[in-house]
């Protein structure tokens, strides 16, 4: 069994973890403070393909592996936990816009 990530993987989590660190972290105190929806936020994750991480390519998502759901999650729960809700709805159901959630 290997229990390491795949360079697949590992290009995915320095993508999410540079949107986390780009996007989610200069706006997660106002947004715990305010109890503001980050729509924003979640506009910016769904064009960064973080809706519908799971969900196959022929309906709209990045059809990746629970795994890289799970690198998502933990890195856009980094900066903010109050986000990671968000992150594990959005990444695994679909966001309102895409094909996936339709």
């Amino acid at each position: 069994m290997v229990l390491e990530l795949s360079a697949e993987q590992r290009s995915f989590k320095q993508s999410i973890e540079k949107f986390a660190a780009e996007i989610v972290a200069p706006r997660a105190a106002l947004i715990d403070k305010t109890g503001e929806y980050p729509s924003d936020v979640i506009h910016a994750a769904a064009g960064h393909g973080l809706c519908g991480v799971t969900i196959p390519k022929p309906w709209g998502g990045l059809g990746r592996d629970y795994i890289s759901y799970a690198l998502a999650v933990e890195a856009i729960s980094s900066p903010s936990s109050s986000h990671m809700p968000d992150a594990t709805s959005s990444a695994n159901a679909g966001c309102g816009g895409s094909r996936a959630a339709r």
